[in-house]
Order: C-alpha cells, then sequence, then structure tokens
C-alpha cells in the first residue's frame, strides 16, 4: 500500500510521538510498503526508504499549516493517509497527544496560580484554544476516519472532550520494541555507571522530557531535596533539551542539588541511559502515554508514573512500579520514589516490568495497526482517498 504520514516534526529526537512515528514508517518499509513522510520543520532522514516531503510553514496559523500538510499528502494520491494530529484528517487519525481538551487543562496545571488564570481570562489565549478545538473535531470526525487511542484514557478524553463517538475509536497502546530496548545486567549497569561518572552508591533515578514544565521536572528537584533531608542516597539524571534549561539548573543549584543531579540536554539513543539507571520516575501534569515508561519497563526498571499519563493504565501498583495520584506535589512523588530505594524490591519491580513490556512489544503493535490500516483501505475501494481531505 501507498502510505502518506502526516506530523509536525519528523525526527526522534524531538520526542515519544516523533519516536513512533519514525518506527512505524521503517517498519511499514520493511514490510514493503511505499512510504511518504509530510511534515513540516525538524524533518530527518530517520526512516531509511521513506520518501520525505518538507512543508515549509513558516508565519502560518495552526488551520494553515494543516491546510498545507493535507495539500502535500493529497498530490500524493495515497491509500492510506495516516494522520498524526498535524493536517486535517486522514484514513486514520492517530493523536498521540491525546485529546488537546486533557493536553490543555494538563498545561493550566502545571502553571503556577497565577499564569494558569492569567490564560483563562485572555481573550486572546482563548480565541487561540477555540480555533485549535474547531480544528482538532474536524480532524478527528472525517465520515469514514478510524481513530486510534494511544491509551484507555486518551479514548475517554476523545469521547467526553471531542465528541469522537466510541465505536470510531481503537484503542491501541503505544509500544515498544523489546529487542532495542533490553534489561542490563546489575554487574554490567555497574561497570556503565563507573565509566559514566556517577558514584557506586546510591538509587539513580532517571527522567525523560522535553517539556520541563509539563513532565513535572520542577516538583521532581524539589522530592528529591526532600528525600536528601530525610538522609536517603539517590541521584536524578535528567534527559531531554529543556527550553528553559538554566532556569532548572537554578533551581537544581537553589535545593543544593548541584552533586546530586545531572541534566543531560537533549539525547539521541536513550537506551545508555536506562542501562546506567534504577527506576523511570516521570511526574507529567499530563502525557497521553508516555513511550518513555515502555522503553524503561523494557529495560527492565520500574516507573513511578503520574496517574494522569495514559501508560498508567498498563501498571499495577507494586508490581511494575508506583502512581504518583498529584504531580504537582513534591512529598507525594517523594513518598513514591521512596518505594523504589530498596534494590530487592526494584529488581522483582522490573523483572515484572520486562514481562509487561513484552505484552506491548511494537511487532505486534505495528501488525495491528497494519491490519487497521487495510481495514480503511478497504472501506471504499473505489473512491479516490486524497479527493475528501479539503484543503
Amino acid at each position: 500500500m501507498k502510505f502518506a504520514l502526516l506530523l509536525d516534526h519528523f525526527d526522534p529526537a524531538c520526542g515519544g510521538l516523533e519516536r513512533y512515528a519514525v518506527d512505524w514508517a521503517n517498519w511499514l518499509v520493511g514490510r514493503g510498503h511505499e512510504v511518504h513522510v509530510v511534515a513540516g520543520d525538524g524533518v530527518s532522514a530517520a526512516a531509511v526508504g521513506a520518501t520525505l516531503h518538507r512543508v515549509d510553514r513558516a508565519g502560518a496559523d495552526a488551520l494553515a499549516r494543516a491546510q498545507r500538510l493535507a495539500a502535500c499528502a493529497t498530490a500524493l494520491a495515497p491509500e492510506i493517509v495516516h494522520d498524526f494530529g498535524a493536517g486535517l484528517g486522514g484514513d486514520i487519525v492517530q493523536p498521540l497527544s491525546g485529546a488537546r481538551g486533557a493536553g490543555r487543562e494538563g498545561e493550566l496545571r502545571s502553571l503556577g496560580f497565577v499564569r494558569r488564570w492569567r490564560c483563562r481570562l485572555s481573550p486572546a489565549w482563548r480565541r487561540s484554544q477555540s480555533a485549535r478545538d474547531v480544528l482538532e473535531r474536524q480532524r478527528l470526525h472525517g465520515p469514514e476516519s478510524i481513530v486510534i487511542a494511544c491509551s484507555e484514557r486518551v479514548a475517554e478524553d476523545l469521547v467526553l472532550l471531542a465528541g469522537v463517538p466510541r465505536a470510531r475509536i481503537r484503542l491501541l497502546y503505544n509500544a515498544v520494541d523489546c529487542g532495542r530496548f533490553r534489561p542490563t545486567p546489575p554487574s554490567e549497569r555497574a561497570m556503565l555507571r563507573l565509566a559514566g561518572g556517577w558514584p557506586a552508591t546510591g538509587t539513580l533515578f532517571l527522567q525523560i522530557a522535553h517539556n520541563f514544565r509539563l513532565k513535572g521536572v520542577a516538583p521532581a528537584l524539589k522530592a528529591v531535596a526532600k528525600l536528601l533531608r530525610q538522609g536517603f542516597d539517590l541521584h536524578l539524571a535528567v534527559a531531554g533539551r529543556g527550553p528553559n534549561l538554566a532556569d532548572y539548573r537554578a533551581i537544581a543549584a537553589g535545593l543544593g542539588l548541584a552533586d546530586r543531579v545531572r541534566f543531560l540536554g537533549a539525547v539521541e539513543d536513550t537506551r545508555p541511559h536506562f542501562a546506567v539507571a534504577d527506576a523511570l520516575l516521570h511526574p507529567a501534569f499530563y502525557d497521553a502515554c508516555s513511550l518513555a515508561c515502555l522503553e524503561a519497563w523494557a529495560s527492565g526498571l520500574p516507573v513511578a508514573v503520574s496517574a494522569v499519563d495514559g501508560a498508567s493504565g498498563l501498571l499495577t501498583e507494586g508490581v511494575q512500579g508506583m502512581l504518583i495520584r498529584d504531580p504537582g506535589d513534591p512529598a507525594e512523588i517523594a513518598f513514591q520514589m521512596k518505594q523504589l530505594l530498596d534494590p530487592g524490591r526494584r529488581e522483582a519491580m522490573g523483572a515484572q516490568a520486562r514481562v509487561l513490556a513484552e505484552h506491548n512489544d511494537a511487532a505486534k503493535a505495528f501488525h495491528r495497526l497494519e491490519t487497521i490500516c487495510r481495514e480503511a483501505a478497504g472501506r471504499a475501494p473505489d473512491r479516490l482517498k486524497p479527493s475528501r481531505l479539503k484543503t
């Protein structure tokens, strides 16, 4: 089949959505499909064998950007238009960032009280959000589109907040390549940690985030400081670009964490960091279904994950990790981190985490997604698919 994949950025360094899209494109190419990637900024050659189409969207608003992506896809005349939440819809619509309303509330919760209400009371902000909501509904409500939800939470949000009929939604959790992400033997982890300049003792938590505010880096730092004051030995590695990295370094320094927290910056490959870590910390104010959690589980690591993260729907608390019910509360985060400080308990959880990951292996998920795509392509075989993408 001939595919057109639509997304804002096609670069695995940008985040979980982009890593998923790159893996899907590579898998499709490996299956013999013709794959065209239609994206805006950040287009990389990460998918070997796919044809890349960069769409210049400079100076355009959200609707105009979506129209440009859709117009490019239309010109390609694909059998399947697969929109990851950037265009005007398609045969498959898979909003890996979740429902806009849920993401917006998470962003607002991550702000301080004053900034939150300034946003809510701003006419310009409300107009912008309303326009984006209209675009989302247009994208999701194509009469023949199949909507893929990456978690049960997202499925519920799409119904309640975006008005998508549940019958049109297919649940397909984010998945991980269990061949690429594998547990590291304890002896090897100790050597890697030494080589990386980490202390041989203490629990090393890993946090992966590009949007530091939304993913709860500030309350995580405060939780680490709280545990250190209680006499626990631990460290935190924060991987990700973070637009205000200097501000977060200053927060860490102000909390006395200069020798306990290391900001790694953008990383192309997270596997070496999972290999030295003891657990993943992910206190996000919102995440549709964190791919980092799945990668941690595949790497044999337990997680402390926010209850508002769709990935938490896969977790059995106390078996593969712990659940953070209030990501804005450093005391709550510290309490759940404390449950992962015992090496024996972590080892038991890590073994169960790997089993969970194997149930959500990417190959299984992509086979199912391919089947759904074939169903979408077969719904109206005599119809020129791109003609319905109104640009």
